[in-house]
């Protein structure tokens, strides 16, 4: 046994073998070591060996992994086979007969009407724009589309029939069509009607189409007389024509705008009624002034303008739209256009100038003169019995010019009360009645008007008020909250605005989102107090919105 042993210890192979038998002491190499030390029945190697070991494991178990048989991996298509591809099929009456089929999609999608007159079909039909941004005030655009017998070879035309429209932008719209037409040649009716919908904003933001009105002559035959030589004519001079911009002009008028746009946006960018059109040209910005109670009455509601800048500004004049059809805000518009074509300056100075000069810009020119006393004709003098004044009248006076009669526009209320007080007024005096003197009655309005106390709020925005309202034992009333229905005059969706509170003058308005566009709705109350001579009980700042109703609370 001995001599077998010492055989054993000789062989190295065999040693090993029972080496790597007995497992190795996990305490050995760790900080506090093993306690047993030397009587442990487990291994102690050294660190290097013990390492060398781990080292020898992990490297057949890759070994091993690695020689073991994997399936092959399934290539993955990254691309369609091209048998696979397979055309948008095309209906079988486009094929046979494209013109007929893509005329009755324009009659199924608009419910146009159609019209045949020698050989030429014309649809008529109204679009209405389908951009909720779209900045001008057109409800449907009433269009004509004239598609020859011959199309597709030859191309379709279309004509503007809108009243409202001004005949230059008429011929924009159609020939903004005819370049859509000439740049898609191959699409149908339906898909060029769609991209005029897309363009129309960009095309209306251009300059109007120059037009000739002609005028008929007509001239009434003079008596007979002795005939008499024509005045000689003088040569008239040529009529200059005007020169077209050159490229440093261009260059020049582009930063300037780029400048001017710049300070705009910066001006007005964090108010809440300010917004801008996809196309970057026309801006919607706040209209308001401290001298708004100096303005025309129908510019006194106004609290937003929309203002169109070209892309060549200032080489082109701003375009102002109120939002009005009175003739104080035509004045208005027309008188900043031609200020921003005269006076060089940024943007934001000429709405600067407008919020402070707006009541100087409403002046209305008189076109119409006013009658004359001698103008009358001669027949009329001799079949009058009169005897007639041969001296002329002397010339009137200040005083005789300036009317005596002042019209003041009074809210719906006053005219209930005015019923109510009618039976109370005729049992009294009969010299007392309201319309006698309307000089004195226009005196005292004005006068009430100017001693009304600083806290009312001022008379702007949508007045609320209760005409039928009758007040028993009550001296004072005031609407201290609010229930309203607001409508985005965006997408007309409808929002309900709760517990509104009466807040000062220059307080910030509530802000809300419209549930529907993502809009920015801005709301303010500012009430009134209520009493026996007044029935208003306050007024509503909106911006972005309409005020539809009002809430039970």
């Amino acid at each position: 046994m001995a001599e077998y042993a010492g055989d054993v210890a000789n062989r190295p192979d065999v040693a090993a073998k029972s080496t790597k038998k007995m497992p190795v002491c996990k305490f050995h190499l760790t900080a506090a070591g093993c306690r047993a030390s030397e009587k442990c029945r487990f291994l102690h190697p050294s660190p290097e060996t013990a390492f060398k070991d781990i080292a020898n494991t992990d490297d057949d178990r890759v070994q091993a992994s690695s020689s073991a048989t994997l399936p092959t991996p399934t290539p993955i298509a990254t691309q369609p086979l091209a048998s696979r591809v397979v055309a948008r099929p095309v209906p079988k009456a486009q094929t046979e007969d494209p013109r007929n089929f893509q005329i009755s999609q324009i009659l199924r999608r608009f419910k146009a009407t159609s019209t045949e007159s020698e050989g030429t079909t014309t649809l008529a039909f109204g679009l209405k724009p389908t951009d909720p941004d779209f900045p001008y005030d057109i409800t449907v655009l009433e269009c004509e589309l004239a598609v020859p017998a011959s199309y597709p070879s030859s191309r379709p035309t279309c004509k503007v029939l809108n009243k409202d429209i001004p005949r230059g932008f008429q011929i924009n719209i159609a020939r903004g069509f005819d370049t859509i037409a000439a740049e898609s040649v191959n699409s149908t009716l339906l898909t060029l009607v769609n991209r005029l919908d897309q363009r129309l904003e960009a095309i209306l933001a251009g300059k109007a189409a120059d037009t000739v009105t002609l005028v008929s002559n007509q001239t009434t035959k003079p008596a007979a007389t002795a005939p008499q030589p024509p005045p000689p004519v003088a040569p008239s001079a040529p009529r200059s024509m005007p020169k077209p911009p050159t490229e440093q002009q261009l260059q020049d008028a582009r930063n300037k705008r780029e400048s001017s746009v710049r300070q705009l946006e910066a001006r007005f960018s964090k108010v809440p009624s300010f917004s801008k059109s996809k196309n970057g040209l026309t801006y919607t910005l706040p209209l308001d002034s401290p001298k708004r109670l100096t303005w025309p009455a129908p510019l006194r509601s106004l609290t937003t303008m929309r203002v169109t800048v070209p892309e060549q500004y200032p080489l082109e004049p701003l375009v102002l739209y109120l939002g009005s059809d009175s003739p104080e805000a035509s004045a208005v518009e027309e008188a900043f256009r031609e200020r921003s074509r005269e006076i060089e300056g940024s943007i934001t100075q000429q709405i600067n100038y407008l919020s402070q000069h707006i009541k100087d810009m409403a002046v209305v020119p008189s076109s119409e003169p006013a009658p004359s006393s001698l103008e009358t004709p001669r027949n009329d003098i001799l079949k009058s019995d009169k005897p007639v004044a041969t001296s002329i009248p002397p010339p009137r006076t200040e005083n005789f010019d300036k009317s005596h009669i002042h019209h003041i526009p009074r809210p719906p209320e006053w005219d209930v009360q005015q019923h109510d007080s009618d039976d109370n007024s005729a049992d009294s005096d009969p010299g007392s009645d309201f319309d006698t003197d309307d000089e004195d009655t226009a005196e005292e309005v004005e006068e009430v008007q100017e001693q009304a106390p600083a806290s009312a709020p001022a008379e702007r925005g949508i007045l609320l008020s209760f005409p039928h309202l009758d007040l028993h034992g009550i001296e004072l009333v005031e609407l201290t909250s609010l229930n309203i229905t607001v409508k985005c005059e965006r997408c007309k969706d409808i929002t309900d605005v709760e517990r509104l509170r009466s807040v000062a003058e220059n307080a910030k308005m509530r802000e809300l989102s419209c549930k529907k566009c993502a809009a920015v709705l801005a709301v303010r109350f500012r009430a009134d107090l209520i009493h026996a001579n007044s029935v208003r009980a306050g007024y509503l700042d909106l911006d972005g919105c309409t005020v539809v109703d009002m809430l039970p609370r």
